[in-house]
């Protein structure tokens, strides 16, 4: 896959758009702006619209991350909250799934493609691997 050659790449934008059965990216720059995108998700500018409105509507997530004791102090009872951001979002359907992710200058959306089989039971459930 080819991206602008004026864009430098963080190591998340490399972990990310290397996923495996990828059909489409975007890169959209802090102010949501399109970057650079690719396949599936070339010239659509209403999966970037949604990431960004979905985001906004879940506002500050950190508090969904389990907070952790400080095992080093042992008289210090306090549960410790290190500045953490959200790091990956997930947006899954049948077949496909959105896999969103963050740097402190982009965010990156891709497309891939999720295998699917049948349950074996006949109920006609997908189940996911």
């Amino acid at each position: 896959m080819h991206f602008c050659s004026q864009h430098q790449g963080s190591k998340q934008q490399h972990a990310v758009l290397n996923v495996p059965h990828q059909v489409g990216t975007v890169i959209l720059d802090a102010s949501g702006k399109v970057v650079s995108s690719s396949g599936e998700l070339a010239g659509d500018e209403s999966v970037p619209s949604v990431v960004q409105n979905l985001l906004l509507d879940c506002g500050d997530l950190r508090f969904l991350k389990a907070r952790r004791r400080d095992s080093d102090d042992s008289h210090n009872d306090e549960d410790t909250e290190e500045d953490e951001a959200l790091e990956r979002l997930t947006i899954s359907f049948p077949g496909y799934q959105y896999v969103v992710a963050f740097d402190a200058d982009h965010t990156y959306i891709v497309k891939q493609t999720v295998d699917t089989d049948v349950d074996n039971d006949g109920s006609g459930r997908l189940v996911r691997p």
